[in-house]
């Protein structure tokens, strides 16, 4: 009895993971030509609520799966982010 009462007591107080693998993610800029967007809906989300408290957070998202429709415009974004060298 007493160990199932610290083993519950140690999940309230350690907070309760979440992930998610649904992500979009935006990056907007402006460059000295126009503005730009590009999105992603690729990438996981994990993290651990405690309270009103996100802890431990991580994002993963592979570069290359961010878009903008214009495939100059995404090689010269994929270059300045060195996506080629990117870990997975």
């Amino acid at each position: 009895m007493i160990v199932l009462v610290f083993a519950l007591l140690g999940a309230a107080i350690s907070g309760q993971k979440i992930s998610s693998s649904n992500v979009k993610t935006t990056v907007a800029g402006t460059s000295t030509l126009h503005d730009w967007t590009m999105t992603s809906q690729q990438g996981t989300f994990s993290g651990t609520v405690a309270g009103n408290v996100i802890n431990d957070i991580k994002y993963t998202m592979n570069s290359k799966t961010l878009k903008s429709g214009k495939s100059a415009m995404d090689n010269n974004a994929y270059k300045a982010m060195q996506a080629d060298n990117s870990q997975p």
